[in-house]
């Protein structure tokens, strides 16, 4: 089955953006690609079914590649799929904690888990919630500790001690 090419950008030879069309469907499905950077063809993740969904893609390529922070799709696409499995601290908190066992394997006692989860509730989540396990860094451990050092200033206006990112003195 025969391809129609539509050119899309100027007169520059190969490393214009292109939408193709399939001549026998009347309104798409329409294929965008273009060359990067890298010299190489990247075609669009998708097919489009409007020719201009085709060039909104290939107008926002062109954008990241003018503002230099244009990496290929294909890369994006599993750096997207990687974030979006890693756990939020909360979340792998939590786990972590209903899974504990001592050192003798044996579950933890109701009260190490309650005060566990307490440390968790009041001093970690309120600081590293939402974060990607791997968005924790030393620096923003320390930052969260500053923060939190201010915020608990006794009510004789004594500062207590700092503690590290885990609650410890």
């Amino acid at each position: 089955m025969p391809r129609r090419t539509i050119r899309t950008g100027g007169p520059d030879g190969p490393r214009t953006p292109r939408v193709r069309v399939d001549p026998q469907a009347r309104f798409g499905p329409h294929q965008a690609a273009y060359t990067g950077p890298d010299l190489l063809r990247h075609v669009a993740p998708t097919t489009f079914q409007a020719k201009i969904d085709a060039e909104g893609w290939l107008h926002e390529e062109r954008k990241l590649i003018e503002a230099n922070e244009w990496s290929p799709p294909k890369h994006r696409a599993e750096r997207a799929r990687a974030v979006a499995t890693t756990p939020d601290f909360e979340t792998y908190a939590k786990q972590w904690i209903a899974k504990r066992r001592t050192d003798k394997g044996e579950p933890l006692r109701a009260t190490t888990r309650a005060n566990y989860e307490a440390t968790l509730e009041h001093h970690l989540v309120p600081t590293f919630g939402r974060m990607r396990l791997r968005d924790i860094t030393k620096a923003r451990c320390a930052a969260g500790t500053r923060t939190r050092w201010r915020a608990t200033a006794t009510p004789r206006g004594r500062t207590p001690r700092p503690t590290d990112c885990c609650g410890r003195s």
